[in-house]
């Protein structure tokens, strides 16, 4: 049981790299709770208030049905910086309170973060324990075309574009081609680590 506040795991990495799969994997095994940042965005999309701020930034082209179109709204932000900056102002700061919220309600010992804006959206703030996921860049190409159906074309800009994002002080590291051994290490320093700093 948690007696006083969880471990925050954040974990960052390209896209492709498996964030998600090793957050998914951490959370059963430590256990803890997963917090997908991207989902956090996509549920805050269905708020009336986010609704009303995004419509009267972008049009009311970026709804269908009556709700926001992540379709839409992603072509007008890709490869568009000005209407990504835009974008983010109003998102981050909302996923910001609604991810800490999270954290200040959970009973859970651990919690593990996956976000791909843990830099752009401060989310670093609330972390404890920072894990990058890596894997090569062959590997990040194969799985954004043949898992997630992106062209060729696409996949390399979104790699390209990543490449220049902020760096973090990052405190461990994994890489998805691991072994058991290597992922059971992972959660050993993890342990260690809530034991040592947080009981």
């Amino acid at each position: 049981m948690n007696q006083n506040k969880p471990m925050v795991i954040g974990l960052i990495g390209g896209a492709g790299t498996g964030k998600t799969y090793i957050g998914k994997l951490l959370s059963e095994k430590l256990p803890g709770e997963f917090i997908e940042a991207d989902i956090v965005g996509h549920d805050l999309l269905k708020l009336v208030d986010i609704k009303k701020e995004l419509v009267k930034l972008f049009g009311e082209e970026i709804l269908i049905d009556n709700e926001i179109s992540r379709k839409i709204l992603g072509k007008l932000v890709f490869n568009n910086k000005k209407n990504l900056e835009i974008l983010n102002k109003v998102m981050h700061k909302y996923m910001y309170k609604k991810i800490d919220s999270i954290i200040r309600q959970t009973k859970e010992d651990y919690i593990v973060l996956e976000a791909a804006v843990m830099a752009e959206a401060k989310f670093y703030e609330l972390v404890d324990y920072m894990v990058e996921v890596t894997t090569t860049y062959e590997i990040q190409l194969e799985r954004l075309i043949y898992k997630r159906y992106i062209n060729i074309e696409k996949a390399k800009a979104i790699l390209e574009i990543q490449r220049y994002r902020q760096n973090i002080v990052i405190d461990d590291r994994i890489d998805t081609t691991f072994d058991d051994e290597e992922l059971d290490k992972l959660l050993e320093r993890l342990r260690r680590y809530r034991h040592e700093k947080f009981i």
